[in-house]
């Protein structure tokens, strides 16, 4: 890490996983996070974000 140059907010992790939660299938996504580590679950996870806000919709 290079705490003095990294201009990513605190946030992006949550922000990465809310955007690919809104493009894969809800039961894709899970099948193959469940095919990761156990850590993962918990790493990709977006709480306090209403679920019915995520997943592929048409634009």
């Amino acid at each position: 890490m290079r705490p003095h140059h990294n201009l990513t907010p605190e946030t992006c992790i949550l922000a990465t996983a809310i955007a690919l939660r809104k493009c894969v299938p809800r039961a894709d996504l899970e099948r193959v996070i469940a095919t990761l580590p156990a850590f993962a679950t918990e790493f990709w996870s977006t709480p306090g974000t209403d679920p019915a806000t995520l997943g592929p919709r048409i634009v």
